[in-house]
This record gives structure tokens, sequence and C-alpha cells, in this order.
């Protein structure tokens, strides 16, 4: 076997590491001397009588990207009793380079001074490559997984890829990633990226006819194709647009969502034959991501110009609703100025008309069912101003820009606002008095607080909101087109003012943020 043994018993254990495939080497620190089994020497791919066992003869088989990772490891080993554990390359007998696996430990004397390092060498190619594999199936999932994330990030287009692209890089040759997408007749190329510093003729936007393309023969084929070498390739009108950046080879992946093709997802390289056909199957399941956000996007494209019909349909309903109450109002103010004794109860149905009319007049100008709840407030007093000699001072706080309605309740809530400064004027201001009401609007935890404050006379007494006690009709009618959970209301007197405050939160689901807060102007 080639080893110093003085036993059966070592004898025995040399050859149970051979069965194993395991081989034993001995290295004397102090002569330099080293021994091994035989079974070493074939996997440093060494032949018999060919060398002499030394450290120089192991290192020389070494890959030489690794030799300097050894030699630290085994000063570390014999310096600071480090473990010696190393992997590393070598040219075996085939020819081909493997993966060793090394492990050692230091013989030292009574004073602590290394004497000799004993320890056994293995071939781990094939738990290396699967090691590999298993690194190069995370590496490709990651990318799949990004690409997955980035392609659905937006349903206005297919997003971008630089990032998937540069990781992408890192496995396959790529020069060349194009996106190409079926349009009627035409085929466009709507994402390109090239080679940083490389100079690409395509362009997104490029169009060309679909017919007798080769993206028209992937569509029919519905399978991806490798072209190893693009000069060999069948020539096609659009392959000179391809050719003029000098690509010569290029996998092409069809884009499917169930039956329909949708397009081609194709990566090039400048070099031929660059492409392996083990890459294939995440290639597709790239394609299948970039597939199924085109559908998605397409079906989103489709849907919001259907809402976009509708929307205008809905806008120009609640026009003619808005014109329409605007006439009545009108017939109500003609029958107020001739019938003086109606004139107060014309009046409120002028202001209530007033009121959801503004609520149409909003909803007119929007392409969703919702309104700004500050451009509601406004409305409301700047009608009602129109109504009656006082001043009325509408105000809101910072985070009150933010606050939208939904549309099925901004009409309870005008009206509601309307009843609070109508019965202000009726009841704060007696006897033709003016005054000064205020409207203020903030954003709360969750909801919103209306208030209208006026410096008028006061509830009368015996006035209580928490009963109802003293109510007339307008607050009462406040109270009925209040939710009846997550709004609540009060009237108190407080520093010479009347405030009567409505504030929404919680199971009301009256008050949604728009995400912009704006800046703090008056309303």
């Amino acid at each position: 076997m080639g080893w110093r043994r003085s036993s059966d018993k070592l004898e025995w254990y040399m050859h149970a590491l051979e069965l194993a495939g395991v081989g034993a080497w001995s290295w004397d620190i102090r002569t330099g001397e080293v021994l091994w089994t035989s079974y070493v020497a074939p996997l440093l791919g060494l032949k018999p009588g060919e060398y002499t066992p030394s450290y120089e003869t192991f290192l020389s088989r070494v890959h030489i990207d690794d030799r300097a990772p050894i030699s630290d490891a085994i000063k570390a080993a014999l310096s600071q009793g480090a473990v010696y554990d190393v992997e590393y390359r070598v040219t075996n007998l085939d020819g081909k380079v493997r993966w060793m696996t090394s492990q050692g430990s230091v013989i030292r004397d009574e004073s602590g001074n290394p004497q000799r390092m004993l320890g056994i060498i293995s071939d781990v190619t094939d738990q290396h490559n699967v090691t590999q594999e298993k690194a190069r199936n995370c590496s490709w999932m990651q990318v799949i997984h990004e690409a997955g994330i980035l392609v659905n990030a937006s349903l206005e287009g297919v997003g971008d890829f630089k990032s998937v692209i540069a990781a992408l890089r890192k496995l396959i040759a790529i020069d060349h990633f194009m996106i190409v997408l079926v349009e009627c007749d035409e085929a466009v190329f709507a994402v390109v990226d090239t080679t940083p510093g490389k100079y690409s003729r395509i362009k997104p936007g490029t169009r060309f006819p679909l017919s007798g393309s080769f993206v028209e023969q992937l569509g029919r084929e519905g399978r991806p194709r490798i072209i190893d070498d693009l000069a060999q390739s069948p020539a096609f009108p659009e392959n000179r647009l391809i050719a003029g950046d000098g690509m010569r080879s290029c996998v092409r992946l069809p884009l499917l969502h169930g039956d329909v093709f949708l397009g081609m997802l194709a990566i090039a390289s400048h070099q031929p034959h660059a492409f392996d056909p083990a890459s294939l199957p995440y290639l597709e399941s790239l394609a299948l991501q970039v597939a199924h956000t085109v559908a998605n996007i397409r079906r989103y494209q489709q849907a919001k110009s259907d809402a976009d019909r509708l929307a205008t349909i809905v806008r120009e309903v609640h026009h003619r609703i808005k014109n329409n109450l605007q006439g009545v109002i009108g017939l109500l103010d003609r029958h107020r100025e001739e019938q003086p004794a109606l004139a107060p109860v014309l009046t409120r149905a002028v202001s209530q008309l007033h009121a959801v009319a503004e609520v149409h007049n909003l909803l007119s100008h929007h392409t969703r069912e919702t309104v700004r709840l500050r451009e509601l407030v406004d409305g409301v007093c700047r009608a009602a101003t129109t109504l009656c000699p006082h001043r009325i001072d509408p105000e809101s706080t910072p985070t009150a820009e933010s606050l939208t309605v939904s549309a099925s309740e901004a009409v309870p809530i005008a009206l509601v606002l309307n009843e609070l400064i109508q019965n202000a004027i009726n009841h704060g201001y007696p006897d033709d008095r003016c005054g000064t009401i205020r409207v203020t609007l903030a954003a709360t935890p969750g909801g919103a607080r209306l208030q209208v404050l006026d410096d008028g006379i006061g509830p009368p007494s015996g006035f209580d909101s928490d009963t109802g006690a003293g109510f007339g009709v307008g607050l009462n009618l406040v109270r009925a087109l209040l939710p009846a959970k997550g709004a609540s209301f009060r009237l108190t007197r407080r520093d010479g003012w009347t405030v009567a405050e409505v504030v929404y939160t919680g199971a009301a689901a009256v008050i949604l943020p728009t995400g912009n807060t704006g800046k703090g102007k008056g309303i």
C-alpha cells in the first residue's frame, strides 16, 4: 500500500478507508517526509512510478486558484490549532477536473510544537455537483421570483427588467433581452435591453409586420427555439435589425396564455452556440410569468376602457341631475319671492336642493364615485351664503385635505351640514340679526370631525343634544341622516359660540384617505 505500518490492525484500517473511497496521508513536519496510501495517487491524477510523495507533488496537482487557500489552511492549523478542512480541484487521470476534500489534524510534542499532520482525502465531485446544481436552481428561482414581482408590479406595462437582466447575466450569456408583443397584424418591441455600452438598433416601440416574421413562426410552433447560429438560420426581413447589432445566437420563447399567443421573449448573444438547452425550463418559467402579466395588463386595459366609458356616462348623468335640480331651485326661488308666507319652508327646501346639487356637481367632474370632503363642505357653504346675510367662514386642517367620501354617503353628509347651517341661521339670529358662522373640517383617527359654530344667542333653555330635548325639525333630520353606528352629534355652548359637532368614525365607513394630504388650505 505504500504505507509504513506496524500491525495488521493498521493494515485493516487502511484497507477499510480504500473501500470507502478515502485515501490517507501523513506529513512529518520536521523532515518533510510525506507518506500516503496507494488510493491517493489516482485521486490526484498521478500514475504509479511517475511521482514521489511530497507536499510539492500534492500542491502541483491542485488547481492554481485553490493553492493559496490550502497553504493558508495548513498555516492556520500549524500555528493556531485551527481545523484543517479544505475543498479544492484537481485534474484526474481521465483529464477531467474533479473536486476533492481533505481533513487533517496536527500531532504536537509535549511543548506544543507541531510534529506531524495526519489526514484523509476523498473525491466529492458528485456531492459538489449536486450542491452546485442546487445553488444554480436557487439562483434561477430567485431570478424567476424577482421577475414575477417586477412584471406584476404595474398593470400599465410589463415593468422594469434591469435587475432581472443583471441577475440573468450571471447565469447565461445575454447581450440582448427583448419582449415582443403581438398587436393585431403587427409585432411590437415592448421591452429592449442591450449590453451596457453596446449600441442597439432595436428600440422599444419598433414595429414590423407579423406575417412572415420569426415571431409568427414561433407562434405557429408554440415551443421554444434555440438558434445556435443566426447566420445559418432562415432569413427573415426583421432579422436585419438584429444582425445590425451583431447577434449570432439566441433563444426565443413564445408568450402563451392558454392557447392564445401573445408574443415572444427573446434572449440573444453576440457569440454563437451561447445557450444550453438545460436552461430552457427556467426560461420557460420566466416566459410564463411575462405571458401571465401581459394577459392581466390587457384585461386591465380593456376593463379600464370599459370603466372609462361607464364613468363618462355616469358623469353625464350626474351633470343632468345637477342641471335638473338647478331648474327646480330656480322655480322654488320664484315662488319664494312671490309667496312670502311660504318663504321659510321654501328657503329650507332650496338649501337642501343646493346641497344635493353640489354633490352631483362634484361627481360630474370626477372619474371615480368619490368626492373630496373639503370640496363638498366648500360647495355647501357657498350655496348657503347666497340664502342668508350672514358671513360663513369655512376652515380645514392640513390633514383634512386627504379626506374623501363615497358617493353613497356624500348626499347625507351634505344634507347634515346644510341642516346645521340652517339651524344656526334660524335659531341663532332672531329678528334679522347678523353674525358669523364658522364651518370647520378636521381629520380624526379613523374618520372626520365636522363643526358648525355661530356667535348667535345659543340654544334655548332645556336643550339637550344627548336626549334630543328641544330638537326641532332640522336637528331631528340631522339625527335621522347620521349612520346608525360610527357617528355622533352634539350641540354645546362654548366661549360665546354655539358648537354643533358631528364626528364620523369606525363603522360609519364614510371617510376614506386619498393618500394626498395636500397643504393646509382653507376650504
